[in-house]
């Protein structure tokens, strides 16, 4: 476990996307991620070089320079040995090398001499790469590119299906919240986020601060589909709302997104907003559990994940396919190991 100090502008942090502010969200978050990575990255390079280098103590420097070869006078006796051993004809056997069955070393090759190995086609290459590393598996292909046939249905909610690689369970109601939530979101990136007129408009009033701040991000609420137009000097009328916002009170819906608008900040972007309003709200209008869906019905939803951008999890980051390989099905089942 390490801890991260990061120094950031609080205009690129948005920290209202919890409620007990457990996460955070960075308006340029690849830019951070990717900052992150080279600082941890570098760091540990650093420390890896430092603790390989072996450091000279001083004292061992001191000692180096100040020794001095002292040369001890040979011994009397030691001499005259060696005179008399030089003086004699009879001289011992020298042991020769024994027979150990190994040929004796070539001598090195001087460098100017060396040719470099190079390989001059991709057959000589192969040969000179471990065995390993000349087959490389090919890359798994992501589960919805390939063939899913539907069995059938369990629980009135997760859906089989069968692949080429072994079983597929699908949660019919996250798999329609994907859906739902990125054809919502194309429309409002696109501006093509229409307002459905209320029958009954109603007026909202609001503190001077809340009044002043609201008439200032009028454009970012029209954005949204909430249509406020001033109605007196604190007063707002309400007569529109996004037409998949089914709220039961429209005031207090309202309310809601003025506060997270102001909780937000002034350079708040309209977008993020828009995701947690349409997140919370497809909720509601996506397939249930104990809802029945025909066969067809269940093609026309899988067609549909396919084309989505993140298709694997819902808006809330739960799980939309899980998939056991024949592998993992033989482990379970005790036929392999």
């Amino acid at each position: 476990m390490c801890c991260l100090f990061l120094e950031i502008d609080a205009s690129e942090v948005d920290v209202n996307i919890h409620p007990a502010k457990r996460e955070v969200k960075f308006h340029r978050e690849r830019e951070v991620r990717r900052f992150v990575a080279e600082a941890v990255q570098g760091a540990l390079i650093q420390f890896h070089e430092d603790s390989s280098r072996s450091p000279v103590c001083d004292s061992q420097l001191d000692s180096r320079d100040d020794a001095v070869d002292v040369i001890q006078p040979p011994d009397a006796a030691l001499v005259e040995r060696q005179d008399e051993d030089s003086n004699s004809n009879v001289h011992a056997p020298e042991q020769g090398n024994l027979a150990m069955g190994f040929s004796a070393p070539r001598d090195p090759m001087p460098v100017e001499k060396a040719v470099p190995v190079v390989p001059t086609s991709r057959q000589e290459l192969d040969s000179l790469l471990p065995s390993t590393l000349n087959h490389e598996s090919p890359p798994a292909q992501p589960l919805l590119s390939v063939p899913l046939k539907i069995i059938g249905v369990i629980g009135r909610l997760y859906v089989i299906l069968e692949s080429d690689r072994g079983l597929v369970l699908m949660d019919q109601h996250a798999a329609h919240e994907r859906v739902l939530f990125e054809q919502m979101m194309t429309r409002m990136e696109a501006q093509e986020t229409a307002s459905q007129k209320l029958l009954l408009p109603e007026t909202v009033e609001l503190a001077p601060k809340d009044a002043e701040f609201v008439a200032g991000n009028a454009d970012t609420l029209l954005q949204l589909g909430i249509g406020l137009s001033e109605f007196g000097e604190r007063t707002f009328l309400l007569d529109a709302l996004p037409p998949f916002v089914k709220a039961r009170d429209p005031k207090e819906f309202v309310l809601t997104m003025i506060d997270e608008l102001k909780a937000a900040g002034a350079g708040v972007n309209s977008m993020r907003l828009g995701e947690d309003m349409v997140a919370k709200t497809v909720c509601r209008h996506a397939v249930k559990a104990n809802d029945p869906l025909a066969t067809p019905e269940l093609d026309a939803l899988l067609e549909d994940l396919r084309r989505c951008a993140m298709p694997y999890t819902c808006p809330h980051g739960r799980p939309t396919l899980i998939e056991m390989s024949y592998t993992e099905l033989e482990k379970k089942f005790g036929r392999s190991v």
